[in-house]
């Protein structure tokens, strides 16, 4: 029971954090720039954190929507096949996220906040799912 609620609220982080990001992306910045190696304007604003024209910032909430669907569904019905869809995903951003880590680290030579929060949402994510999808 516990597993399935770390579960809720880890999904829930990443969406509040991925549309915070998205927010703040499209405020020009200002309320994640604390100085200047923790800055999410930084990040933004590198030409990779665009793909096929759209920005990961757009993005990201909609898989964090993905994500919190599958989530609530599983929590509300135990539903294993939107578990395993859950794990997919989860595992499929995870495989993203050093390289999104890279471009803040080496790139950008900065921190975003709302990005990090969301890694971790990520990983939690798929080790919960995953524990869950074995038990």
């Amino acid at each position: 029971m516990w597993s399935v609620v770390a579960l809720l609220l880890t999904v829930a982080v990443g969406l509040a954090s991925s549309m915070a990001g998205f927010w703040e992306y499209r405020a020009g910045g200002g309320v994640c720039d604390l100085s200047s190696w923790l800055s999410c304007s930084k990040v933004y604003y590198l030409p990779e954190a665009r793909i096929a024209g759209i920005h990961l910032s757009e993005a990201a909430p909609v898989y964090f929507m993905l994500l919190s669907g599958l989530a609530a569904i599983y929590g509300f019905t135990g539903s294993r096949r939107s578990l395993a869809g859950l794990t997919i995903a989860a595992m499929a951003g995870l495989a993203v996220v050093p390289y999104l880590v890279y471009l803040e680290v080496f790139k950008a030579r900065s921190i975003c906040l709302f990005c990090t929060l969301m890694h971790a949402s990520i990983l939690s994510c798929t080790l919960l799912s995953y524990k869950l999808l074995k038990s």
